[in-house]
């Protein structure tokens, strides 16, 4: 923010030291360059209708249509001086400044070019970053990079009659740093809405200390609300943000907001909020830690610490993720890297936020250390190793919590023939335990439909497990003569894998995650009580998938050369040995699972996946989105919907199709729970904007449960955008909450929120 700087290294160059005559005769459009001017590096370029030295007086003198140049600053006035001996300078009549930055344009600007102070007498400055104008009389230079300014006046409004302006006694300008206020009126429409003693303003610097602009709002979950924050920037790596958060209904909040950032590897946040909450009679907090360190090229550790009373999302948010998320965890990672792999320290303090929720019951990983070998390749061949392997901890308040050992070596091999991709893979997982209280269990039995005592856990396991999968890549490439289109590629990729697991050891196993389930034989209730489900320590499954993409590519002078057009998965797989029963019928395959995705001359878009089961006949899943841009970007228009009966809607296809991996998750598709309330999930949505004219954009999101036939959330915005100002209205409806909020926003200046 050099804009006063400007003004001073402009009338340095009225300062030559002229190697002419005393007197230049008069005539039209006199001038001439001049090379050697003290302290200046650049030659200036002096044009007018009369030029005059005095050698008495050593001063020069410009009369009549005055410009004076130099690298990219003009100087355009009807009269300049300069005196040689003293270094001052004055330009006079409609004296204009141009710089790359800043125009400024005064009745009179005087300086000293020794000292580099000076005055500018009403005078008038438009920095062009930030479209700021500042005015005053008279505008004094006081020191390197800053003014003081009288009777100022601030906006960013180009009108003569602003909508919004700042006048105040005195202004302190700080150049690209900020602008202090004294005795500052704000005024709207030229009538003054507030008064404020002291006001600072970051000017083309956003790191600036200072009171920030403060925001309200009303809703019928908290009342009347005022928010004001101190931000504090001592130094370039450290900020912090103080904040009161006043709630009428609940209470006064604080939080404090500090950040650090030592450079671009290591960067530290932390947050904490406290309230007395005076609606539930107890004390509400949030505090979190977020750190990041990389301690050498190839160790690094990151820290995310979060705690929070258990209602604190749900009561004092505003965000849809926030309010509805029903754990909290806590996470310490170290990580060191190899050109092999890698080897990690973590732990993990898993939070319940629902306050039905049995938090004794969950399990808490305290800590895990793991070694991992990402396929390194052997023998100089398409031979790869790989390894999962980890040694962890687990503790619950109530039932089994012990270690686990880990250890999941694999061997895999990649060819080509007959342009197919082969991945044959082969591997062997051991798992060994150590519990505590390994006492008695509850298990349900199928036959009595009732919870039976099973005494300890099995303390050991083995699983063998091999596959291979295949996979060809097919397109051919249709060419047009004429159209719009050039041609459109085909791609067709089918995919085929199997794998097959052995189980060796005990059939019971506590429950701590994905990995003590892989061989579990617990039998479940299932769909309207007719279908039992029972996971095989022996597994044997086929999947496959097709893929169909089809690529347009546009005719030159297109916006976009190339557009997805049309891409249609199908995946699908058949287990040998399924468990799964429909009365009396054995169940091998799963759902079919499908992705589609469609774009039509870059403006409709559709993003669909489903899960269709043969056996009942029925779509366990769909979730679609369909949006239309229209072609001058001045509306759109969205419909989505969400369905789904079961709670696990799991489906690797065989892109990631795996033996005995956790997070394949592939069981999952076999087990149908009831459609109960909780795990139905069937809702609308609905989205639009369109732009008005110049300056209104309007936008509408509906969210409808059609299985509880309730409007689940709305939302509404309206926005009126000018050059210098803008005004926003929003509209929040739930079950829960309704709040209206009006936002004035000042450009320039920040938010003002109602």
């Amino acid at each position: 923010m050099r804009l006063f700087l400007c003004v001073v290294t402009a009338i340095i160059m009225l300062a030559p030291v002229f190697s002419a005559p005393d007197v230049f005769a008069d005539g039209d459009n006199i001038g001439g360059t001049i090379k050697s001017i003290a302290n200046a590096k650049e030659p200036v370029t002096i044009q007018a209708d009369s030029l005059r030295y005095d050698r008495k007086t050593d001063t020069y003198f410009a009369d009549g249509h005055v410009k004076i140049t130099q690298k990219g600053y003009t100087l355009t006035s009807e009269k300049a001086t300069l005196n040689e001996k003293t270094g001052d300078a004055e330009a006079s009549g409609k004296a204009w400044l141009v710089s790359p930055d800043n125009i400024v344009f005064a009745n009179v600007i005087k300086v000293n070019f020794n000292t580099k102070l000076g005055v500018i007498e009403k005078g008038n400055i438009l920095v062009k970053k930030g479209n700021y104008h500042i005015g005053g009389n008279p505008m004094e230079k006081v020191g390197e990079q800053e003014y003081v300014i009288r009777d100022g006046k601030f906006t960013t409004c180009d009108a003569k009659s602003p909508f919004w302006y700042m006048r105040a006694r005195s202004l302190d300008v700080r150049m690209a740093n900020d602008v202090f206020a004294k005795g500052a009126v704000f005024y709207i429409k030229g009538v003054p809405v507030l008064y404020m003693p002291y006001v600072w303003l970051p000017m083309l610097k956003p790191r600036t200390s200072g009171f920030m602009i403060p925001s309200g709002g009303y809703s019928t979950k908290d009342g009347a609300r005022i928010i004001e924050s101190y931000y504090w920037a001592p130094v370039g790596n450290f900020d912090s943000t103080l904040t009161l958060d006043y709630r009428s209904l609940r209470g006064l909040g604080v939080a404090d907001e500090i950040r650090y950032a030592q450079n671009k590897d290591t960067s530290l946040r932390l947050y904490g909020y406290y309230m007395r909450d005076r609606i539930i009679h107890s004390d509400r907090y949030n505090v979190s830690l977020k750190y990041h360190d990389l301690f050498t090229q190839d160790l690094s550790g990151v820290a995310d610490i979060n705690l929070s009373d258990k209602q604190f999302f749900r009561d004092l948010t505003d965000t849809a993720r926030e309010r509805t998320q029903r754990t909290l965890d806590s996470n310490i990672w170290l990580d060191n890297l190899w050109g092999w792999g890698r080897g990690y320290l973590f732990g993990q303090y898993t939070e319940g936020l629902d306050p039905t929720q049995n938090n004794n019951a969950i399990v808490q990983r305290l800590p895990e250390a793991g070694l991992n070998v990402v396929k390194k390749q052997l023998l100089n061949q398409p031979l790869y190793l790989s390894l999962d392997s980890a040694v962890t901890n687990f503790y619950k308040v109530k039932g089994v919590s012990g270690g686990r050992f880990d250890a999941f070596p694999s061997l895999s091999y990649n060819f080509n023939l007959a342009g197919i991709n082969f991945e044959p893979k082969a591997g062997y997982r051991e798992t060994v335990y150590s519990l505590d209280d390994n006492n008695e269990t509850k298990k349900f039995d199928p036959n009595t439909g009732n919870s039976v005592q099973v005494n300890k856990s099995d303390t050991e396991r083995g699983l063998f497990g091999a596959g291979i999968k295949a996979q060809a890549d097919l397109y051919k490439l249709y060419l047009f003569n004429s159209g719009p289109f050039e041609g459109v590629r085909h791609t067709l990729v089918p995919t085929l894998a199997y794998n097959y697991v052995a189980g060796r050891g005990g059939k019971n196993f506590p429950d701590f995650d994905g990995v003590d389930t892989l061989d579990s034989e617990e039998v479940m209730p299932a769909n309207a009580g007719n279908e039992v489900k029972a996971l095989s320590p022996r597994r044997s499954m086929i999947a496959y998938s097709l893929t169909n993409r089809f690529v347009l590519k546009y005719r030159d002078g297109t916006q976009e050369p190339r557009v997805d057009y049309l891409t249609v998965k199908l995946s699908q797989f058949y287990d040998f040995y399924a468990d799964t029963f429909i009365g009396t019928r054995r169940r091998n395959f799963s759902s079919l699972y499908g992705e589609i995705s469609y774009r039509s001359s870059l403006r409709l878009s559709l993003n669909n996946d489903f899960r269709y089961d043969f056996y009942q006949g029925s779509i366990r899943s769909v979730d679609t989105d369909l949006r239309y841009d229209s072609k001058d970007k001045l509306w759109h228009a969205g419909i989505g919907q969400r369905y789904s009966l079961d709670a696990e809607q799991t489906f690797m296809s065989p892109s990631y199709f795996d033996f005995f991996t956790p997070s394949t998750g592939f069981a999952t598709d076999f087990l149908l729970n009831k459609a109960e309330e909780e795990s139905t999930v069937n809702f609308l949505t609905f989205d639009g904007g369109i732009k008005l004219g110049t300056h209104w954009d309007l936008s509408a999101k509906i969210w409808y449960d059609w299985h509880t036939r309730n409007l689940r959330e709305t939302d509404g915005s309206a926005t009126y955008s000018s050059q210098c100002w803008g005004l926003t209205f929003d509209y929040f409806n739930s079950p829960t909450r309704k709040q209206y909020m009006v936002m004035l926003n000042l450009k320039g200046i920040g938010n003002v929120k109602f």
